[in-house]
């Protein structure tokens, strides 16, 4: 039953016909109701199932069904049918060939006028526009029109204004009859647009990633049909894809792989590539992995270069003797190099650098590694007789070939003639001679090698000191253990960490002789010349005569483990320190004054340092007191509430540690006052801040004055800033800074002012005898007077009506920091807090 909405809209039509879902709605009787029994389930095997009678409704002569319509007496309701139309010949309307292609030939000649009417009106339209910018623009709108033009032009590849003198990038497809052409058609319409753009980006050196993977994705759309017979591509096509898809730079970052493709691809089309083009392609080929296909070719092309000019063919025989040098293939890489050097010539002069090939692969093995040495010695001769001698980067490479191969001595020979010139051979020689047998010598290759981060060879001529009885320095060693640690890795961690503690038993057994020679009573002294290898046991680390540890070993070490949190580790360390009778250093208490910061153990640092320094006389630097203001409760996250109680202790040990940092005697020494920068502004904020933190104005005000009176500090526009704002860190671009940073500059121009109207900001004293805002705020006097005059009145604040008992707070704290000086005149402040 159809719905009743349904029923009320079709009663309610006005229309004076019925459709036949309108009539199906209504139940009128139509058609017989369709089967939708599949006829083989009931009937017998072969039968086969007569079509349904067609209705009258459906016209004989054509098969298909004719549209009834049927009208609705308005007043009575009652449905007629209406007589069908007459029916038409549909022969009449089939369309022939000859009608498409005049239809088509008439839309192609109406487009090829739209075509020509376009520019001109564009060319109509840009007339107007210029005139009408010219007339009634702004000024400048004429050459930003032209500009943005320009800029529109370098970007689509079109016509721009200025003619680079590069001709036109056009592919000419044929291949009319395929079904596919308009749209083949529209792909190399868009390459030659983008190799167009690709090689105008290529003259200005401005050609990117997105330039060389648009003309490659189009190019490899388009690669069945440019393979064609019957497809023309131009020979600047060809260059220009060229040019693109081999350019060396970062950019291209599948340069060899689009090479090698890119040549086969020209092959196909009967393109012949130049020679260089060739090697270029041999070379990618054989760099992609395709090295029988790169062999191959190579003798193909060497064969026919014979009688070649010189300076064609060198490049192919120098790429050659590194192929074959890969492969293996050392008699067929020895011939091509006496080929290339027989070439050879003084307008053509051959590389020695490319032995260096032939040199590796001779050092691969321990059988031919002496014939490599040898051919290095060649190598050398043959650099001076082409007037292109060795530099020292030729002998870096020879002598790392050398180190990583496992020859050493061999590796020490080269770099001998490096630093001697040749003058000394240690070739042959059993035994080093006393100029290169010493750790100065050695000193100057470990230094060059660890500069290097060449780690594993450095290691190398570790042992091969150990092996002609050269002890290396400890300062040399300890530059190895930073960069096996430098490095990050596990296996480099524990060698540095094994060796550290080895030069420490060393220390200490030298302590131990040292100790028992003063209780002898007869003149004797006792050596230990006994290596002892128990301590140094294991394949990753058979060096065995170690220098003794110095305050930089136990320093490197303690670093290591505090950034590890290794604190038990680090307590055993200082231990150690103690036992081997160390000289005291500040550099090894600040890490264990670091290490007690990183726990959060602001306590432990205070006892450590009254320690070190109060009993152990230890000089502290300015390190030390950088570490113990990070160590106050204020600048700790303790994930308390700070209450009076902790602020009170803050100040009481921040005031302690500025009167020993004042009084430190390296605060007056010559080369700091000679230094005025001696204090960072880093450190300068860090010991403010500890003050302001701890509710300390008295104690900022008298920091304030050793650092202009005593330390002769440069105060910044900075460091004035955040201590207006009272905030840390407003230098970060975060919207609540940037608001902290302008509230601050107003409340700075606001004290300014307020000096200046008390005369303290004298007139005249700037540039062309006037004194602007801008001017005082870089003179660090007048910061100075700022910063003190603003917690000067913070300091009134606590005592509002005793003038008295503000100076006598001032002066108690300055006499507690131990801060020299007069007192400070107070102006009144007439500012808003």
């Amino acid at each position: 039953m159809p719905p009743r909405a349904a029923l009320l809209d079709v009663a309610n039509c006005k229309n004076s016909y019925i459709c036949r879902p309108c009539l199906a709605l209504l139940a009128v009787p139509s058609s017989p109701v369709q089967r939708f029994t599949r006829g083989y389930a009931f009937r017998p095997k072969g039968h086969k199932p007569r079509a349904p009678p067609l209705p009258k409704d459906i016209a004989a002569k054509s098969g298909r069904p004719v549209i009834r319509y049927f009208d609705k007496d308005p007043e009575t309701g009652k449905v007629t049918p209406r007589q069908p139309l007459a029916e038409e010949d549909d022969d009449e309307d089939e369309p022939s060939f000859e009608d498409i292609r005049n239809l088509e030939a008439e839309t192609t000649a109406k487009m090829d006028k739209l075509d020509e009417l376009v520019p001109k009106l564009e060319k109509k339209s840009a007339g107007l526009l210029e005139r009408i910018l010219e007339k009634h623009g702004p000024p400048g709108s004429l050459e930003a029109l032209e500009r943005a033009m320009k800029s529109y032009d370098y970007f689509t590849g079109g016509d721009s204004a200025e003619d680079d003198g590069m001709p036109r990038i056009q592919l000419s497809m044929a291949d009319f009859s395929n079904q596919k052409y308009y749209l083949r058609a529209g792909q190399a319409a868009t390459l030659s647009q983008k190799l167009e753009l690709a090689m105008k980006a290529k003259r200005k050196d401005r050609l990117t990633r997105l330039h060389i993977t648009l003309v490659w994705k189009y190019l490899a759309m388009l690669t069945p049909a440019l393979l064609k017979p019957n497809t023309i591509v131009p020979q600047t096509v060809w260059d220009a894809l060229w040019t693109v898809l081999t350019c060396d730079s970062n950019e291209n970052v599948h340069r060899l792989s689009r090479i090698r493709e890119l040549s086969r691809m020209m092959t196909k089309a009967g393109v012949s590539l130049s020679l260089g083009q060739q090697l270029l392609a041999i070379e990618a080929t054989f760099e992609s992995g395709h090295r029988s296909e790169a062999r191959d070719a190579w003798k193909r092309a060497v064969a026919s270069l014979q009688a070649s000019d010189p300076a064609t063919a060198m490049p192919f025989y120098a790429f050659g003797v590194r192929m074959w040098c890969a492969l293996g293939d050392l008699e067929r890489a020895e011939r091509t190099s006496r080929s290339l050097l027989e070439m050879s010539s003084p307008e053509h002069p051959a590389d020695s650098r490319v032995l260096l090939h032939l040199i590796r692969a001779y050092c691969e093995e321990p059988d031919t590694a002496e014939k490599g040495f040898i051919l290095y010695r060649r190598m050398r001769e043959l650099a001076t007789q082409l007037e292109k001698p060795m530099v020292i980067e030729d002998y870096d490479d020879v002598i790392s070939i050398f180190l990583t191969s496992g020859h050493t001595d061999y590796a020490m020979y080269a770099f001998t003639d490096m630093m001697l010139a040749g003058t000394v051979n240690l070739y042959g020689k059993a035994k080093l001679p006393n100029e290169v047998r010493n750790g100065f010598f050695f000193g100057k290759w470990l230094k060059r090698l660890i500069g290097a981060g060449d780690v594993d060879s450095a290691y190398q001529v570790l042992i091969f000191m150990q092996k002609n009885g050269v002890m290396a320095a400890s300062i040399q060693v300890n530059g190895l253990l930073g960069a096996w640690l430098r490095t990050g890795t596990v296996e480099y961690r524990d060698k540095a960490e094994r060796l550290a503690w080895s030069m420490i038993r060393s220390r200490k057994t030298f302590v131990e002789l040292r100790d028992r020679q003063a209780a002898l009573e007869w003149p004797m002294k006792l050596v230990d010349n006994r290596p002892n290898r128990s301590d140094h046991e294991g394949p990753d680390l058979d060096y065995y005569m170690v220098p003794r540890a110095t305050v930089e070993t136990f320093v490197i070490l303690a670093e290591m483990y505090r950034e590890r949190e290794m604190f038990g580790r680090l307590e055993e360390l200082f231990v150690a320190f103690k036992e081997c009778a160390m000289p005291d250093d500040s550099m090894m208490m600040n890490e264990l004054l670091a290490a007690a910061v990183a726990q959060n153990r602001g306590d432990k640092a205070q006892k450590l340092y009254d320690l070190m320094v109060r009993e152990h006389d230890i000089v502290p630097n300015i390190d030390t007191f950088v570490i113990m203001f990070r160590a106050l409760a204020v600048n700790q996250v303790l994930g308390i509430y700070v209450n009076n109680e902790v602020h009170a202790a803050a100040s009481r040990q921040a005031r302690d540690i500025f009167r020993d940092l004042l009084s430190s005697s390296w605060i007056f020494a010559g080369h700091f006052r000679a230094n005025r920068g001696k204090l960072s502004e880093t450190q300068v904020k860090l010991v403010l801040h500890s003050f302001r933190k701890a509710n300390d104005w008295a104690g900022v005000v008298a920091v304030l004055q050793a650092l202009r009176d005593v330390m002769e500090y440069k105060l910044t526009r900075g460091v004035v800033l955040e201590m207006l704002a009272e905030q840390e860190g407003i230098e970060r671009q975060t919207p609540r800074m940037v608001k902290l940073v302008i509230r601050a500059t107003l409340k700075l121009q606001e004290r300014l002012e307020l000096l200046k109207s008390v005369g303290l900001l004298e007139e005249g004293s700037g540039e062309n005898g006037t004194s602007t805002a801008a001017e005082s705020m870089k003179q660090p006097r007048t910061l100075y007077e700022v910063l003190i005059q603003y917690y000067y009145s913070k300091v009134q604040q606590m005592y509002p009506h005793d003038a008295t008992k503000v100076q006598e707070v001032i002066a108690a704290a300055k006499e507690e920091m131990g801060v020299p000086g007069p007192g400070i005149k107070y102006y009144p402040d007439t500012s808003k807090h």
